[in-house]
């Protein structure tokens, strides 16, 4: 087999790529329950329940009954989405 850059070059693109793809999968887990009635279970023990609004890298934007939050995604346990 001789050396190729171009098939190398080929293969380090399709592996960014392919990196991409998963960040992506991991962004749309938390996007798909945008507008959803969820409980935010955090680390402290406490519990949240209001609607999904926005995920953004480090927050979460929930509106609950007293009004907005924005909850830091490291200080929550468990996402559950709330059955009617």
């Amino acid at each position: 087999m001789s050396y190729n850059p171009l098939a190398e070059k080929f293969d380090k693109l399709k592996s960014k790529l392919e990196q991409k793809e998963e960040k992506k999968k991991e962004k749309d887990l938390l996007s798909g329950l945008v507008n959803t009635q969820v409980t935010l279970y955090l680390r402290n023990g406490q519990s949240v329940k209001g609607i999904l609004r926005k995920v953004a890298r480090y927050e979460i934007l929930i509106d609950t009954l007293e009004g907005p939050l924005i909850v830091m995604k490291h200080s929550v346990d468990i996402i559950k989405e709330v059955s009617h």
